[in-house]
């Protein structure tokens, strides 16, 4: 990781960070709009209909990504004091202390686990539940996992300068001898699920339109889940990427940055598919009065039969 910063790029990362930061919180504000409350207005969802899962994944991505952009600015912050105070310039030290290195690295790769965790449930429900599916992903995952540990453990022993201590061996180009596994392994999972519920969605399509039936929100789904997908995957591999690279701002920017382009693509998910429920359930409504206003000459028993299939048909769509 990077060790030492001038200030002029540091100031440039922060200012990039934050910029991107308010995109992310943005997308987080609407989100939490969706799992909080109902589709038709400001009314809080009852316990039962909230996503827990979904809720706890989007609070702790903002946890982690607020962290970090608390302690980049505050790293900014004291060397700008110090600067000020011996009236030149310095770089900003990461780590000093050792524990927010640890804390940030630890941080992103949290983050990364529980955005690929999401994929993973995501290609196993549109299987249908098939543990087949998602064997090398999740063999992926906890290889994530092992390494996110590991790589902890290693930062805890060099800042307590445990010289008897298991260490990887040094280099001064890439991510490290057990980031760069864990960067691989998480472009190769998000290639992986993308890849196949992508497939999965178009097959699927395709098949409906053999058969004359409307795909709209086939094609919906899929256009969404591509965009985001590759916005996730593309953030990713660049990470990896540029750690190969001897420009330490450039390092900086795109770390920086990941954090939240992340979260965003996790959020924008959730946010266009409840946005485009919500539409389609509106226009179901609008048609049901219509089918109302239509049938004013059926008797009663007949119109509210004929309502109540057309309201499960809604249900079922959505």
């Amino acid at each position: 990781m990077v060790e030492q910063q001038p200030l002029d790029q540091s100031v440039a990362a922060d200012f990039v960070f934050i910029m991107i930061y308010g995109i992310y919180f943005s997308t987080l504000l609407q989100c939490l709009r969706w799992l909080l409350f109902t589709d038709e207005g400001w009314t809080l969802r009852r316990r039962k209909e909230v996503k827990w899962p979904m809720l706890a994944a989007t609070l702790l991505l903002f946890s982690f990504s607020f962290t970090n952009l608390i302690l980049q600015l505050r790293g900014t912050l004291v060397a700008l004091r110090t600067s000020v105070r011996e009236n030149k310039i310095i770089g900003v030290d990461i780590p000093k202390p050792a524990w927010v290195s640890l804390v940030l690295c630890t941080n992103a790769n949290l983050s990364i686990l529980i955005g690929d965790l999401v994929m993973i449930h995501r290609c196993w429900v549109i299987y249908n539940k098939s543990r087949r599916i998602v064997v090398l992903p999740i063999l992926l995952w906890l290889g994530g996992v092992a390494l996110t540990a590991l790589q902890a453990y290693w930062q805890i022993v060099k800042g307590q300068h445990i010289l008897n201590a298991w260490q990887p061996i040094n280099s001064t180009v890439g991510p490290g001898t057990i980031l760069a596994p864990f960067w691989g392994t998480t472009i190769l999972l998000n290639a992986y699920t993308s890849g196949f519920i992508i497939y999965r969605i178009w097959s699927a399509s395709k098949s409906a339109s053999k058969y004359g039936a409307s795909t709209p929100q086939i094609r919906f789904v899929m256009q969404v889940l591509i965009e985001s997908g590759v916005l996730y995957l593309a953030t990713t591999t660049a990470h990896f990427i540029v750690w190969w690279t001897p420009n330490s701002f450039a390092i900086l920017l795109v770390s920086s940055s990941n954090l939240q382009i992340i979260g965003i693509a996790f959020n924008l998910i959730f946010m266009r598919t409840s946005r485009r429920r919500a539409d389609d359930s509106e226009v179901a409504n609008m048609d049901i009065s219509v089918l109302q206003f239509a049938s004013h000459k059926v008797d009663l028993e007949t119109q509210t039969t004929g309502l109540s299939f057309n309201v499960a048909a809604v249900d079922r769509q959505v």
